[in-house]
């Protein structure tokens, strides 16, 4: 895989690895029109960090699933990401917001959902909207 070691989104300072959708399908064990699919159905967000580049995703949106499964998408992401667009965030929005220090979390929103606290993120993001 040749994933991308980068800043994380604007606007914050954590580390992520992008990967390419090509590498995204191998991760999770798919084909490429699948992970379009993923895309289309907001279980996952890609950007292009710079103009004219690649498609990525961060690496933070996985999780290793149960023993003798692979990786798949962290839970709650689908909704949280159309709550997130619902509330008016572009995907550049929505990704800083998602890896950005929330101190009413502990955490950043998107290490909070890895940890399957749903309904706190999905709290903090209702705010969003008003």
């Amino acid at each position: 895989m040749a994933a991308v070691e980068e800043n994380g989104p604007s606007g914050t300072d954590v580390e992520v690895q992008w990967l390419p959708l090509p590498d995204v399908a191998e991760l999770l064990g798919v084909q490429l029109r699948e992970v379009r699919g993923m895309l289309a159905e907001q279980r996952l967000l890609a950007v292009r960090r710079l103009p004219g580049a690649v498609w990525t995703v961060p690496s933070t949106f996985f999780i290793e699933a149960a023993e003798g499964e692979g990786p798949q998408p962290v839970p709650g992401l689908r909704g949280t990401l159309i709550q997130l667009a619902d509330a008016g965030m572009n995907s550049e929005e929505a990704l800083a917001w998602l890896h950005t220090r929330d101190e009413q979390l502990g955490g950043t929103p998107i290490s909070v959902l890895r940890t399957g606290a749903v309904h706190s993120v999905r709290r903090a993001a209702q705010v969003l909207a008003w």
